[in-house]
């Protein structure tokens, strides 16, 4: 599914959308791709150009305050074949998130020179617990 518009408010979305971090600013374009496994989404990828983005990413960090975002993240849910020794059709389950082409400027001036490409993997136990918290 795809879902896009010139013109969001991230913080004003807060009454409809249940952020995985705590989202206090960030104005502009986004667009939005989303994968679905049943009525499970599995993939989320956004394009973003936002100015005056506020945001903590987790509980225990500071405020992040940006005064540009612009690039590529994204998460998808990545699935193991199970062995033949899972008898009991579990799968190990992981998600891989990702930025490409980030460029970021902070509110005091500090910029990346050169645009952030990376890629990891969160473990479900990780996730699941990031999840909880």
């Amino acid at each position: 599914m795809y879902v896009g518009s010139d013109y969001v408010d991230l913080a004003a979305w807060q009454a409809w959308v249940d952020y995985p971090v705590e989202v206090a600013g960030g104005r502009g374009a986004l667009k939005a791709w989303l994968g679905f496994d049943g009525m499970r989404i599995t993939e989320l990828t956004l394009d973003l150009a936002l100015a005056e983005v506020a945001a903590r990413l987790a509980p225990d960090l500071p405020r992040l305050e940006l005064e540009s975002m612009q690039g590529r993240i994204g998460v998808r849910e990545v699935r193991r074949a199970a062995d033949l020794l899972d008898l009991v059709g579990r799968h190990d389950v992981r998600y891989e998130g990702f930025a490409r082409g980030v460029a970021l400027r902070t509110r005091s001036g500090t910029r990346f020179r050169r645009p952030i490409s990376r890629s990891a993997g969160i473990p479900t136990s990780t996730a699941a617990r990031r999840a909880a918290s």
